[in-house]
């Protein structure tokens, strides 16, 4: 099978199997509620380049301000990317989209429970959430009306 065609392929699969995460200006994207933490709401961004799926995608989180402040322990850089494998242990026979997914939730989820925060507060503008609510809203129709 070509790359392009496996990607075409992958990315469809998980949009069909993934209804929490939904295409945003070409990236994927994924919402999820960490349940601790000073953010109610954080955002997963997989960025899938043109080597892909021989070189492994980039992810990204926001907001990010409160566990990005040491890549050792917690795996966060400064800007918001997520080092959830080292890229030369990167095997395109083994690793996959949802795999990226699932080790940039949990590594931000251990990133959050390590840190200790003073308090809980949202993170996103009311426009932001809203946002944020109206597409996992549609993930969820969309989920709900394959499962019809």
């Amino acid at each position: 099978m070509e790359p392009s065609e496996r990607v075409r392929n992958e990315i469809n699969k998980l949009l069909a199997t993934h209804p929490s995460i939904c295409k945003e200006q070409g990236k994927l994207v994924s919402y999820f509620r960490p349940g601790v933490g000073p953010y109610a709401l954080r955002r997963i961004e997989v960025t899938v380049g043109t080597h892909y799926p021989m070189v492994a995608p980039r992810a990204r989180v926001s907001p990010y301000d409160d566990i990005a402040t040491d890549l050792l322990n917690y795996h966060i850089y400064s800007d918001g990317g997520i080092c959830y494998m080292d890229e030369a242990n990167w095997n395109p026979a083994i690793h996959n989209l949802p795999f990226v997914f699932s080790q940039s939730k949990q590594i931000v989820y251990q990133a959050i429970v390590q840190k200790p925060t003073p308090e809980f507060n949202f993170s996103l503008p009311s426009t932001d959430l809203l946002s944020a609510l109206t597409r996992l809203q549609e993930s969820l129709a969309r989920y709900r009306g394959m499962t019809r």
